[in-house]
């Protein structure tokens, strides 16, 4: 295989990860600031896990 096509399957597989990443997170109790504020842990790591 050459390297754009280990590139591009390398691109897909992170893509697929981030996608459940997305899936796992929870939503707030309430669509308030200390509802977000509950959840920021969650958020935080998803931040973290995409840069």
């Amino acid at each position: 295989m050459n390297k754009e096509r280990i590139s591009a399957f390398v691109d897909a597989v992170l893509a697929i990860i981030m996608t459940i990443l997305v899936l796992e997170l929870e939503r707030p109790k309430s669509l308030t600031v200390e509802g977000f504020w509950a959840l920021r842990n969650n958020f935080f790591a998803y931040t973290i896990s995409f840069f």
